[in-house]
C-alpha cells in the first residue's frame, strides 16, 4: 500500500499507541495532524491490547488505524481483518521481525515512536513547534545520557506526565500542545516534592555487596528514580553491576530498569 494514503490530514484516524511518555508524545503529533483523531492506549499485555482493541467501538468509522510506539506483533492478524489501511510506526527491538515499509509497517530503532512520527509527519503540516519536546522525549525513551543535563530535563518531564499529569493523555496534550519544554513553578514544586521522597528513600537503602562484584538491596516504591540514584551513586564506581530486588508490585519496572539502565561491564 502506498504509504501516503496516511499523510491526508482529512482522514478520521484511530491512533492506537503506547501508554507512557513516547506514546502521548506521538498521540501528539497524530492530534496535530488529525484534529478529531481518537486514540486507545496500549500497554504490551497480549490478551488486554487484543481486547482492548476489539472492544474498540465503530471502528468502521476510521478511514486508517495508525500505531504509534507500538506493534500488535500478537494479533496483526485482528487488525488486518477490519480491512482499515494500517500503519505502524514503531521503534522497539522485539517488533524488528515486522519491519515492512512496503506495507506502511516501519519499525526503526534508531528513534523513539514519537520521533519516528514527528519525521513522517512533519512535511504535512509545520509542526516545527513541536521539535524540542519530541527531542526530550527521545532523549528519555531511548535512554540517552550523552549530555547529562539535557537527560536529566527529559526525566522530569517523563516524571511530570506521570505525577502531575497521571498518565493522562488529554490532560498532558492540553498543557503541552504549544512544545514548550520549560518548566513552570506549579512543575518545581511538584518534581521538588518527589525529590524529598526519593531522598528518604534512598538514605533507608540497604545494600548487601555480591559475590559477582554487585549489590542486593530493596525497593518498592519510586524504583526508577531510586534506581538511577544507586546508578549515578559512587558506589558504582567500584562496583561494576547493581542488582535491585523489588517488591512483585513493581517486577515489571525493575527488569525494565535492568535491561535498559543497569548493562555495566
Amino acid at each position: 500500500m502506498d504509504i501516503q494514503y496516511f499523510k491526508n490530514p482529512n482522514m478520521n484516524v484511530l491512533n492506537c499507541t503506547h501508554y507512557d511518555l513516547d506514546g502521548v508524545g506521538s498521540h501528539l503529533i497524530i492530534k496535530t495532524i488529525f484534529p478529531n483523531a481518537k486514540y486507545a492506549k496500549m500497554y504490551y499485555g497480549k490478551d488486554n491490547d487484543l481486547l482492548t482493541f476489539n472492544t474498540i467501538p465503530n471502528k468502521e468509522q476510521y478511514n486508517a488505524i495508525i500505531f504509534t510506539d507500538y506493534t500488535p506483533a500478537t494479533f496483526m492478524d485482528n487488525v488486518r481483518a477490519t480491512g482499515i489501511p494500517t500503519m505502524v510506526l514503531d521503534h522497539h527491538a522485539s517488533a524488528s521481525a515486522f519491519n515492512d515499509p512496503s506495507n506502511a509497517i516501519i519499525i526503526d530503532k534508531s528513534a523513539c515512536g514519537a520521533r519516528l512520527t514527528y519525521d513522517f509527519y512533519q512535511d504535512v503540516k509545520n509542526i516545527s513547534h513541536l521539535e524540542e519536546l519530541i527531542g526530550y522525549i527521545d532523549t528519555f525513551d531511548r535512554w540517552v545520557r550523552t549530555d547529562m543535563e539535557r537527560f536529566e530535563h527529559a526525566c522530569k518531564l517523563n516524571m511530570l506526565f506521570k505525577e502531575k499529569y497521571k498518565l493522562n493523555f488529554d490532560a498532558w496534550i492540553e498543557a503541552y500542545k504549544d512544545g514548550h519544554t520549560n518548566l513552570t513553578d506549579d512543575d518545581i514544586a511538584v518534581l521538588d516534592k518527589i525529590e524529598n521522597e526519593v531522598n528518604d528513600i534512598y538514605n533507608n537503602l540497604q545494600f548487601t555487596d555480591l559475590p559477582c562484584g554487585g549489590v542486593l538491596t530493596r525497593c518498592d516504591k519510586r524504583s526508577t528514580e531510586v534506581g538511577l540514584r544507586i546508578q549515578d551513586s559512587k558506589k558504582l564506581n567500584r562496583l561494576p553491576l547493581v542488582q535491585l530486588l523489588w517488591a512483585v508490585t513493581d517486577l515489571l519496572a525493575v527488569v525494565r530498569l535492568l535491561m535498559k539502565r543497569l548493562l555495566w561491564k
